[in-house]
């Protein structure tokens, strides 16, 4: 075991998910490399850990950058739920991250922290293999790069110490979901409401239906946005949010 991940584990006391790191400085993608062991019988709790990555990617197949520095993971899950419940593993994990970063952060529907605004972290799920095994991407901006400069709704949390940031964020994921599979959803989504920048704020949300605008009422029990328009009230599970505020909002 290297030196980082001895760091990683110590002290760790995890409720449900016994982890098993691997740990490379460079991979094409973290969620590609945790497919390809979950597919090989890899159990739950297996983790893999990049500082970088040259082919990473978010939801609808767009890239994600990954300069040195920051903390990209994956985590294989098998978990014990209706095929209905994998979708409630998104916000989950924002709120495990949210929680990991700090109450400063804030979750924008459905799947990014934002810090002052600007994305410091994006999160995949992907539904993989039979018997199926979820891939729960993870990836954090930790430290200020120039790749992440030139985007404007790019940020980062000005380079904490990233063993530390990581085993916060295992641990809180760990508890999360012991939570999530014990029963204590709507506890979980009750704090992802409190932790929204999307509730209460006109948005647009993009997709493959094309375009709705409306106030954001609420999130179901399902985590679907709820959207209220002129013609009635709407439900979304996946789509593009972008929040309707003028100048400084954030696509």
């Amino acid at each position: 075991m290297s030196a980082s991940i001895a760091e990683a584990l110590a002290g760790l006391a995890p409720a449900r998910l016994q982890y098993r790191i691997h740990h490379e400085a460079l991979v094409g993608s973290t969620n590609d490399w945790a497919k390809s062991l979950a597919a090989a019988g890899a159990p739950e709790g297996t983790l893999c850990w990049a500082d970088a990555q040259s082919a990473g990617r978010g939801r609808r197949g767009r890239s994600w950058l990954s300069p040195t520095g920051g903390l990209y993971l994956s985590l294989v899950l098998r978990p014990d739920l209706p095929p209905a419940a994998i979708p409630r593993l998104t916000p989950m994990a924002a709120v495990a991250v949210a929680r990991a970063i700090g109450p400063a952060v804030a979750i924008k529907w459905p799947n990014d922290v934002l810090l002052d605004g600007r994305k410091v972290c994006g999160i995949l799920s992907e539904l993989h293999g039979d018997p199926a095994a979820v891939i729960l991407g993870i990836g954090v901006n930790v430290a200020a790069a120039p790749d992440l400069a030139a985007v404007p709704t790019a940020g980062s949390l000005r380079a904490p110490d990233r063993i530390a940031l990581l085993r916060a964020v295992l641990a809180e994921t760990d508890a999360c979901y012991d939570g999530l599979l014990a029963g204590a959803w709507p506890a979980l989504l009750d704090e992802w409401r409190r932790r929204s920048c999307t509730l209460g704020q006109e948005v647009t949300v993009t997709g493959a239906f094309g375009q709705a605008t409306g106030l954001a009422v609420d999130v179901d029990a399902d985590g679907a946005l709820l959207l209220a328009t002129p013609t009635g009230t709407r439900r979304f599970l996946a789509g593009e949010v972008t929040l309707n505020r003028g100048e400084g909002a954030t696509p």
